[in-house]
């Protein structure tokens, strides 16, 4: 024990000499797209993986590859798989090397090449694979659309249930920029709908896509995750009743508030909106979620994977009960100045078939007020400035801070004790 209290202590007096010392980082350049030439193993024109669209996907059986070259070094490929034909496990070959990718299932992965690569093969020994778009970057920052997706958290402060595409945009996006995009608190959005199933005859994939696209426009960058569930409209919470299994959608929201152990969960309007019953069903399945999960004896699988969990706080959308409102309209420094309901609508604006809807981003409009929140639940007491989610609560990052910093004031005064003098003595005598 006092061995690790001392590293500690000397790790602290190192990181406070080197920042001493330490300026900013200064960015270069932002990275430009570069051509590639590719070619399918099986004869596949690959001319649509460069054109912009994700409607159409070239295909590859298991065994098969995509051969890519440029004429300059390559910092990485940016790879949209389709849907419904995401590889998983896949290996990258570049020269004698093999490197295996697509772990974690992501739909848009980012690939970083060693340095000078101009020319690799990705190859697909296990199944059937699917690729949209593929875009190749040079030398230089990435440019701030690429996405490079971390995985799901570990533990989120917050919690973002949203029905479908779009709606953690239109009703719950204030909540997102604010607390994801802007102050950086891990949040896991979960959907309910996953748009490649069509057991109700509709299906529209490229809404998969749509889905990280405004998710990265607003700064989340923890991948999120789908429910097995397809979309069905209904006006009635009755009605979406008979389409879903409706203990199946409270056990998968039990399941990830076990998951993640949230601190704060975000849910749509138990009215649903403008009156969508799919809305109102996930609502509902939250609600009774919170209890469940908190539970032993209910949903033992998802309990001998992760134990129960009390959600701290739960909001809703529209709860007209122990209300909060959110301040969408003050400019954002990780935003470069724009509030966040100017993020929003370019969020929005990635939901690229939904724009002849009449749906959209507001902070007044009554159904579409995305600043108004009630506090549904609290184990932590009602809240009284009315104006952040968070009141009452420590991040875990905070959580982890504090440990840390008693850790090593601890270590700090052994350490000292042990070579004599203080911090504060050592640090005066290198500077004169």
């Amino acid at each position: 024990m006092f061995k690790k209290l001392v590293t500690a202590a000397f790790l602290l007096l190192m990181t406070t000499l080197l920042s001493l010392s330490h300026g900013e980082i200064a960015y270069g350049a932002e990275s430009e797209k570069v051509p590639l030439t590719m070619k399918h193993s099986g004869g596949s024109k690959c001319t649509i993986l460069s054109d912009g669209s994700t409607k159409s996907s070239v295909s590859f059986s298991a065994g098969q590859s995509l051969y890519l070259s440029s004429e300059q070094p390559l910092k990485g490929l940016f790879i949209k798989w389709s849907a419904t034909k995401i590889p998983g496990e896949w290996i990258l070959k570049v020269g004698d090397s093999e490197i295996a990718y697509g772990r974690y299932n992501f739909l848009h992965e980012y690939v970083e090449l060693p340095e000078g690569t101009t020319e690799c093969t990705l190859y697909f020994p296990n199944k059937l694979a699917g690729i949209v778009e593929i875009e190749a970057y040079g030398k230089g920052e990435l440019p701030k659309d690429v996405q490079v997706w971390d995985p799901p958290c570990e533990k989120a402060d917050l919690l973002v249930l949203s029905t479908h595409a779009d709606d953690e945009v239109l009703f719950l996006g204030g909540v997102c920029v604010l607390y994801g995009g802007q102050q950086r608190l891990k949040t896991q959005v979960v959907y309910l709908c996953d748009f490649t199933l069509n057991d109700y005859g509709y299906r529209n994939t490229t809404r998969e896509h749509e889905k990280l696209d405004g998710l990265w426009e607003m700064g989340i960058r923890n991948y999120p995750v789908n429910g097995n569930f397809p979309d069905a409209y209904s006006t009635t919470l009755k009605k979406a009743m008979t389409q879903y299994d409706y203990d199946a959608v409270v056990e998968f929201v039990a399941e990830n508030i076990r998951r993640f152990k949230p601190l704060v969960l975000v849910s749509q309007d138990f009215k649903g909106e403008y009156g969508h019953g799919g809305h109102m069903l996930f609502a509902k399945a939250a609600a009774d979620a919170l209890e469940k999960a908190a539970d032993p004896a209910e949903f033992q699988k998802s309990y001998a994977n992760y134990g129960i969990w009390d959600v701290p706080k739960a909001y809703y959308h529209l709860y007209t009960e122990n209300k909060l409102r959110l301040d969408l309209r003050s400019p954002l420094s990780n935003f470069g100045g724009q509030n966040s309901l100017t993020v929003q609508k370019a969020a929005y604006k990635k939901h690229v078939t939904q724009q002849e809807c009449w749906f959209y981003v507001s902070d007044e409009y009554k159904d579409f007020d995305c600043a108004a929140f009630g506090l549904y639940r609290s184990l932590v007491g009602l809240d009284t400035e009315h104006d952040d989610m968070f009141e009452n609560l420590t991040t875990y990052e905070k959580q982890l801070e504090t440990d840390a910093e008693e850790t090593l004031r601890v270590g700090e005064h052994m350490f000292f004790r042990f070579i004599g003098g203080s911090l504060s003595d050592h640090l005066d005598r290198i500077k004169k």
